[in-house]
């Protein structure tokens, strides 16, 4: 409920950082783009956790653009579990130009953050996706695979099937 964000913003600068995550957590559930402000003041910190749950946050959240540039430079950080919600977070902020950033920085050297690209592709693009997630089919890492198909069937529903059907 967006009226409790005043509690949420004031539990989120708690010195503890295990209420600080949980108020992000809860900044993410109120669903307004207004709670974004809350993940926002996080997407600097030195805690990775608490970068983390930051962009979690607002992947989560309705897109607030501001934020782009912040979030790319998450995309580019040196821990693949920051990098992992990171790209969900600028695909969500950024769909309509999230192919040309996908090209210009290429597959991630991580699996793990290449299974939430697509994930994260397939839950925000739709159809717009798939040519995105059939050239991900060819990842070299098997652990790769399953959630793009998973991606695809999620981005073109029915309209998936001859394609699950050729990498089952």
């Amino acid at each position: 409920d967006p009226a409790h964000l005043g509690v949420i913003r004031k539990l989120a600068s708690d010195r503890e950082p295990s209420v600080v995550r949980e108020a992000l957590r809860a900044a993410a559930r109120v669903g307004g783009p207004e709670a974004a402000a809350v993940p926002a003041l996080y997407l600097d910190s030195p805690n990775l956790v608490l970068k983390h749950e930051a962009l979690l946050a607002l992947a989560a959240l309705p897109p607030v653009s501001k934020y782009r540039a912040q979030v790319i430079e998450s995309v580019g950080h040196g821990d693949p579990w920051v990098r992992s919600a990171a790209w969900p977070a600028l695909i969500r902020i950024d769909a309509e130009d999230v192919g040309i950033v996908l090209s210009t920085i290429g597959p991630d050297s991580d699996w793990r953050v290449r299974q939430a690209v697509a994930q994260a592709l397939g839950e925000n693009l739709g159809e717009r996706a798939a040519s995105h997630l059939l050239a991900m089919l060819d990842d070299a890492d098997p652990r790769v695979v399953p959630a793009v198909l998973s991606a695809l069937a999620s981005a073109r529903g029915e309209n998936a099937a001859p394609t699950l059907r050729d990498h089952i």
